[in-house]
C-alpha cells in the first residue's frame, strides 16, 4: 500500500483520499517545522550570539565553508 505523495501517482489510487491525506500530512509538518524555527529564532539563535564570540564564530564559519562541497554549499542556510 502506498501513502504520503506516492500515493497520488499510483492510478488504481483514491485521488481524492490520497490528496487530503497528503494534505493533511503537509499540514502537520508545516506547523512542526514552524514551531521548530520559532523555538530556533527566539531562543537558539540568541542563545548562539551570546555565548559565541565573533572571532571564534568566524573560524567555526570558514572551516565549515572549507569542508563543505559545493554542491551540498548551495543546499546549506548560512
Amino acid at each position: 500500500m502506498s501513502n504520503g505523495l506516492a500515493a497520488l501517482a499510483d492510478p488504481a489510487g483514491d485521488f481524492g483520499t490520497n490528496h487530503a491525506a497528503a494534505a493533511s500530512a503537509l499540514s502537520a509538518m508545516s506547523r512542526l517545522l514552524a514551531a521548530h524555527l520559532t523555538l530556533e529564532e527566539q531562543t537558539a539563535l540568541p542563545l548562539y550570539e551570546w555565548e559565541m564570540p565573533a572571532a571564534e564564530n568566524n573560524k567555526l564559519e570558514a572551516k565549515a565553508r572549507n569542508a563543505t562541497p559545493w554542491p551540498a554549499a548551495t543546499f546549506l542556510v548560512p
